[in-house]
């Protein structure tokens, strides 16, 4: 599975092997901000719906084409730790 963990502000905190397939990362971009990467999806709002659901916790879902035309299902949902006290 691609995944890609960002904080509030937009920067990598984690991501899986597989997002290297569609985001040109390495393991020295943990901390660089998601918008400074280029990716082979063919979605052009993706920035404004990292934005989008960061403000409204409200998850967005694409279905999506690379640039070799392999399908992929998008989803951005907002991903909330909690603090737990004893």
């Amino acid at each position: 599975i691609h995944t890609i963990f960002l904080d509030s502000e937009l920067s990598i905190r984690m991501f899986t092997p597989k997002a290297v397939e569609l985001f040109n990362f390495s393991e020295g971009d943990i901390g660089r901000k998601f918008e400074s990467f280029t990716h082979k999806l063919q979605l052009s709002s993706l920035s404004l719906d990292l934005k989008k659901v960061l403000q409204t916790g409200i998850p967005v879902e694409h279905e999506v084409v690379d640039k070799q035309s392999k399908s992929f299902l998008l989803r951005i949902l907002p991903y909330l730790a909690s603090k737990q006290t004893c």
